[in-house]
């Protein structure tokens, strides 16, 4: 009998989210359950004794016992069902019916202070419609008896004395299954108010639970604030979270002391688990002690109770919040549900947004590291490529053997004329690199320098009257001149190298294609001088071979 009503009573906290409907459903249950132990006492008085002494058994007896058996079965299968109202109404309805049987002929009779037992039901059981109802009914039942009592007329002698025993046991009856039902009750509203007052309490520190993770900086911290909340304020003796990780593996992370210190293992998320029935159905699961071993399996030595809320992010599940109460009876009313659920989303968010915030910033650092690789790497290749062209252009100026390669262009007369001097007005443009303007007494002179990749090539000077204002425009004019002429200088020298480059590969070609055509080392030798001279203005060509010599060389080294 206890484990029935243990497992009727878990059924009915999971059936029941509604805390009113829950304490009703629990009450109507206790009460069958009363009834049905009442029945028994009753069945062996009426049922077993007379067999026992070989008499003959009550017709009405055996009707009236199979009747309440059928009234609390139908009555308890509407509760498990979720058909509370039904289940309601059906009690009421049989406790008027047997205040009704009891005073069918009157109501001049101790009998009718049970009519107190479907009125206090009624009240506590029924809103005020459904009550106005019930208390119809019952005034209609006490007006047939008022009715029925009319329509006796006999006289009867009653020795009050000899009904004492009868009376008190009617009065008791009545009295205790009042006073039972309105114990039963009674307390509902004020347990309402309180868990009211709890749930804006709690409310009030998920609002500052939410500031906590918005400041929070890493995923620990956001461990430590949701265990904190739920253990340290809300009185939860145990809490873990279930998150699953890069692998799709399901592990369990759970504060081991105080500060950010956790203990990672493996989760099991079966099929027969309640966890892993909580991921599939993506809503929350409540689990006890009543349960099977298999689906309570998470469940700790100490713990009684326990819900399970998924974390469901973009309709994927990323992990199970597990909360879990030692208390005897279901700690998780509906508005606890609510709560942890609103926990259960706020920490999503905020663990979602940090690996969001973790991956961007890894990203960030991973491009400033490969920017910073790169700019290094340009400013290696522009140091370098200044390097080759001022090399280039040195190695090229000094293969003409001057100081200085210029032309001198005048008004008047369009012929270039050759200029191998450098004026001392260049000089500060070629020095400082910037355009530099001096008045002199043949006019205004702009020294321009001739820039190419932050390599000074040379300079240009132009001379304008002395009575003309040099611009800003003007400058920059010069200086894109100036820059295009580098440009144009540069593509020309390539253009050289490229052609003298070519020049002497024809060269070569032709000279080794004449030495691979002789047949004798005397004649190939002369012929590879003679074509060496030419090659390379040489007066002088010697050829030395002697293998020996070379050999004993090699030797040495």
């Amino acid at each position: 009998m206890i484990n029935l009503m243990r497992g009727w009573i878990s059924r009915i906290e999971r059936q029941y989210i509604n805390p009113v409907d829950r304490q009703r459903a629990i009450g109507v249950t206790l009460i069958n359950i009363v009834m049905m132990m009442g029945l028994l006492v009753s069945a062996v008085i009426t049922l077993a004794l007379p067999l026992v002494r070989n008499e003959a058994l009550s017709t009405t007896a055996i009707i009236v016992h199979v009747f309440v058996v059928g009234v609390l079965f139908i009555t308890q299968r509407f509760i498990l069902n979720g058909s509370l109202r039904l289940a309601i109404w059906v009690l009421v309805v049989f406790l008027i019916a047997i205040v009704f049987i009891i005073n069918f002929e009157s109501i001049h009779s101790v009998t009718m202070v049970g009519i107190l037992v479907p009125v206090v039901a009624a009240g506590l059981l029924l809103d005020r419609r459904e009550l106005g109802f019930a208390l119809a009914l019952i005034a209609i039942t006490v007006v047939v008896s008022a009715i029925n009592q009319t329509q006796l007329s006999e006289t009867r002698e009653v020795i009050l004395s000899s009904q004492v025993g009868y009376d008190a046991l009617i009065i008791g009856i009545s009295f205790g299954a009042a006073v039972g039902i309105l114990y039963i009750f009674s307390g509902s509203a004020e347990r309402f108010v309180n868990d009211a007052l709890l749930s804006i309490d709690r409310y009030d520190q998920l609002s500052e639970f939410s500031e906590q993770l918005d400041q929070a900086q890493d995923e620990n911290t956001l461990f430590a604030r949701v265990s904190e909340l739920i253990v340290d304020k809300m009185v939860y003796p145990f809490s873990q979270l279930h998150l699953y990780d890069a692998e799709g593996n399901l592990s369990a992370y759970r504060r081991t002391g105080m500060g950010t210190r956790y203990a990672v293992s493996r989760t099991d998320s079966g099929s027969e688990t309640a966890i892993g029935q909580a991921i599939r159905q993506q809503d929350f699961f409540l689990v006890s002690l009543q349960d099977s071993p298999s689906r309570r399996s998470h469940l700790l030595p100490s713990s009684t109770y326990g819900i399970l809320v998924p974390l469901v992010f973009n309709k994927k599940v990323i992990g199970v919040l597990d909360v879990q109460s030692s208390q005897v009876i279901s700690p998780f009313t509906r508005g606890e549900i609510v709560l942890l659920k609103l926990i259960g989303k706020k920490f999503t968010t905020a663990f979602m947004h940090q690996r969001e915030v973790n991956s961007l910033q890894l990203l960030v650092q991973e491009r400033d590291t490969m920017n910073t690789r790169l700019r290094n790497q340009i400013v290696e290749l522009r140091r370098q490529s200044d390097e080759i062209v001022g090399s280039e252009w040195s190695a090229y100026l000094e293969g003409r053997s001057k100081d200085a390669y210029g032309f001198d262009l005048k008004q008047g007369d369009m012929a270039l004329v050759s200029a191998n001097d450098l004026p001392a007005e260049l000089r500060p443009a070629l020095e400082s690199g910037q355009t530099v303007v001096e008045t002199t007494a043949n006019g205004q002179i702009i020294n321009v320098p001739i820039m190419l990749r932050n390599e000074t090539l040379g300079a240009m000077a132009f001379t304008l009257p002395r009575n003309q204002i040099v611009s800003e425009r003007q400058l920059e004019m010069a200086k894109v001149v100036s820059e295009r002429l580098a440009l144009a200088l540069e593509n020309a020298r390539l253009v050289e190298q490229s052609q003298n480059l070519a020049l002497r590969e024809r060269k070569a070609s032709e000279i080794a294609s004449i030495l691979i055509g002789q047949q004798e080392v005397g004649s190939l030798l002369n012929i590879a001088a003679q074509n060496f001279n030419e090659a390379l203005g040489a007066v002088y060509t010697h050829i030395y071979l002697e293998p020996e010599a070379f050999a004993s060389f090699k030797e040495r080294l």
